[in-house]
């Protein structure tokens, strides 16, 4: 007799229990088969932000608009550092180009897609209106802390989803940081990258095991964003809350999770 058996044997002493385990024998595990489990896993599947789910639809929303393309492009000239130089872009550029793109306009105009378009000239609205339509981008101006469908594809989403590439940007000092050294007390030398808020998503756990205190300097950095992002409304996150976004930031399949996989490769 297995152990579980003898649960069952001591659990049938009870008069009531006993006859529930007669009628419909619950305590028998061969009923559940595996093409059962595996049904109910599909479908208590998490449904919030998933990296793979986003990227998946990005490549999906792109191949769709591709296919019935009709090729455009914008151009015209600005001054970079004194000298005469040609912006250009098309609506046919490759979906790397386009996510660059997103996330440097991101790091230097804010996530608000309305005030973009407000403020940019002809060309930049009409690259937006492309990037809108090819990638399905939700511009709605979301409600802080409000959960969002696993399908919606945002800025904030696409950030998360590349990490790496957002940080760069900064990194790279092209970035309009909201927060800045002197709030953290970092000297002026230090990468920008310290700045951008997807930063603990791309560091090797190992390194923060090292030194632990960067997490506070890393949010630091989210809770002075709150502050300003939210400094007319008053509407600022709790601060239990934006800690679950920090640990899931950290904890980001967008990196870590990968990396262990490669490391174990």
């Amino acid at each position: 007799m297995s152990y579980w058996e003898e649960v069952v044997a001591v659990l049938r002493t009870v008069p009531e229990i006993s006859e529930w385990f007669e009628a419909e024998d619950p305590a028998n595990l061969k009923e559940i088969t595996r093409v059962t489990l595996e049904i109910w896993k599909e479908a208590t599947l998490y449904q919030g932000f998933d990296v793979y789910r986003i990227i998946k639809l990005l490549r999906a929303n792109y191949q769709a608009y591709m296919a019935s393309l009709l090729e455009e492009q914008v151009s015209y000239e600005v001054t970079v550092n004194g000298t005469k130089k040609t912006f250009r872009y098309s609506n046919n550029e490759k979906l790397t180009t386009d996510i660059h793109f997103i996330l440097f306009l991101f790091a230097n105009r804010g996530c608000s897609v309305q005030k973009v378009l407000e403020k940019s000239t002809d060309q930049i609205r009409t690259v937006m209106d492309w990037l809108i339509s090819k990638l399905n981008l939700d511009i709605t101006e979301n409600e802080p802390g409000r959960s969002l469908g696993p399908d919606i594809i945002t800025i904030p989403r696409i950030a998360a989803c590349f990490p790496t590439v957002f940080c760069n940007v900064f990194h790279a000092r092209e970035a309009k940081p909201i927060v800045t050294l002197s709030q953290l007390n970092l000297p002026e030398s230090t990468s920008h990258a310290v700045l951008c808020p997807a930063l603990a998503s791309c560091v090797p756990p190992e390194c923060i095991e090292k030194a632990e205190n960067v997490h506070i300097v890393f949010f630091c950095v989210h809770v002075l964003l709150d502050d300003v992002l939210h400094k007319k409304d008053k509407r600022l996150t709790e601060l239990d809350q934006m800690f679950a976004y920090y640990k899931a930031a950290y904890g980001s399949v967008a990196c870590h999770i990968l990396y262990d996989r490669n490391q174990g490769d």
